[in-house]
């Protein structure tokens, strides 16, 4: 059985021009991604009410998120659910359990 040390390389033995192309590999990703970014958003900005509210968002929503910088990425959705529990039509007027 070899060692660890025999058979895998120390990290600072690789060779410059592996780092130079893993470096180059990351930028174009992150450049890639920021593309996408943009494009997205894009998109977004283009859409109407119809299309909006088919996704979920609000005017407002989609209005900030079209105007995000491309190199940020998108914030999380919010919670759109009730911190309260809520019947189908959201009333929260729900039926007491009854106990058995």
């Amino acid at each position: 059985m070899k060692s660890p040390a025999l058979c895998c390389p120390p990290l600072a033995s690789a060779s410059p021009l592996v780092t130079t192309r893993s470096l180059l590999r990351a930028v174009l990703d992150r450049i890639a991604h920021w593309h996408q970014n943009a494009r997205g958003r894009a998109q977004l900005a283009a859409m109407d009410a119809r299309m909006l509210k088919d996704i979920g968002l609000s005017r407002s929503e989609a209005w900030l998120e079209a105007n995000t910088p491309f190199w940020k990425d998108a914030a999380p959705a919010p919670d759109r659910r009730p911190p309260y529990p809520t019947d189908l039509r959201g009333s929260t007027d729900l039926p007491a359990r009854k106990l058995r």
